[in-house]
Parts: structure tokens; C-alpha cells; sequence
């Protein structure tokens, strides 16, 4: 008779173990769902309504990265391809999941934000500050060129240039001071960089 009804004790554990795993399951899978439903949903309309429905996704990203919130391979791409063009959302939001990205996504992101710059330099400045980008990634995104210049040399100094010319421009903001010196100095001394191999070169 005990031994019935240890028997029966243990299948109503099985049972609850298995019922625990399904829900378990059922509402990591709903997570996904919901979460891939807000990423599609903003990047299709990437304005500041959408904005505000994925911050909550993505806004302590860089403390803990959580695989669940971060977009898919396609969402990531179509992120990207909004940041190029020089939309804001898109930039606010690539700077609160890059870190938690591939290194070859940051890559990607890196470039993205650098024709960004090139779009939308004030804009840029403004949201690089506001969101306390460390003087390193800083410098990889205003410096990283586009990857079909890797081999032309005399165009990528030409973007750099470019770039360097948009910064003058801006017109002076003391809010803007440090962010403004921090891109200047790293546009320069990529510069003198890209100079400097131009002219190894051509000994």
C-alpha cells in the first residue's frame, strides 16, 4: 500500500514537473513573439510612438543583455539600414543594444552610425551626449567608413575629410563642447592615421 502510494506521489510529480516545463515554455515562446511583434512593428514605422513601445525592451540593455529583446538577424539589418539614412529612433535605439551585439554587427553598426553622422551631424552630437557613449566606441563611430571603401584608401580620407567639415560647420553649443572635441580629436587623428599609410605607400 506505501509503496502504491509513493508510486502515485512520484507520477503526480512527473505530471507537475511536465506542466511547470510547458508553461515555462509556452511563455518564453509568447515573450519572443510579443517582442518580435514590437521590433517589427517600430521598424516599419520608426517614429516616436514606436520608440517609446521598444524602450522598455532595450533602455538597461547595456547593463544586462538579454538575447530574448534583441532583434533577429533581419530586424537587425533593417535597424541599420534606418540608422544610414538618418533616422533618430533608429540611432537611439542601435545605441542601447550595440554592445550586446556580434563584433561583426557592431561593425556594421559602426558604419552605420558614421553615414548618420554625415546625414545628421547635429543630431548625432545631441544623441551621442545624451546617451554617454565611452570615448572608444565614440571614436569607431564617426571614424568607420563604409565597407566597400576598405580598399580605397584616398576615398576613405576623403570621407574623413568630409566628416571633419560637417563637425565645423555645427554651430557652437557649450552642451555640445565635450562631444564636439571628442569627435574632432578622433576624425583628426584618423586622418593623420589614413595620411600617414597613404605615405608609407608611396616610398
Amino acid at each position: 500500500m506505501a509503496q502504491h502510494q509513493h508510486k502515485h506521489r512520484g507520477n503526480k510529480m512527473k505530471i507537475f514537473l511536465m506542466f511547470f516545463l510547458l508553461i515555462t515554455s509556452l511563455n518564453t515562446y509568447s515573450n519572443e513573439i510579443a517582442h518580435g511583434s514590437v521590433w517589427d512593428n517600430f521598424l516599419s514605422n520608426p517614429n516616436k510612438n514606436a520608440f517609446l513601445k521598444i524602450n522598455p525592451l532595450v533602455a538597461n540593455m547595456t547593463a544586462q543583455c538579454n538575447q530574448v529583446n534583441l532583434p533577429n538577424n533581419s530586424q537587425l539589418k533593417q535597424l541599420l539600414n534606418l540608422v544610414q539614412k538618418g533616422n533618430s529612433f533608429a540611432l537611439r535605439t542601435g545605441v542601447l543594444i550595440f554592445k550586446c551585439i556580434g563584433t561583426g554587427d557592431q561593425e556594421d553598426f559602426f558604419r552605420s552610425t558614421g553615414l548618420f553622422f554625415e546625414k545628421e551631424p547635429k543630431l548625432f552630437l545631441m544623441t551621442i551626449k545624451n546617451n554617454a557613449i565611452d570615448e572608444q566606441n565614440l571614436r569607431y563611430m564617426v571614424t568607420m567608413t563604409p565597407i566597400d571603401l576598405v580598399d580605397d584608401l584616398d576615398a576613405q580620407i576623403a570621407v574623413i575629410k568630409h566628416r571633419i567639415d560637417l563637425l565645423s560647420k555645427i554651430k557652437k553649443k557649450s552642451a555640445l563642447n565635450e562631444t564636439t572635441t571628442a569627435i574632432s580629436a578622433s576624425l583628426e587623428n584618423r586622418l593623420q592615421d589614413f595620411e600617414k599609410i597613404k605615405a608609407d605607400q608611396a616610398k
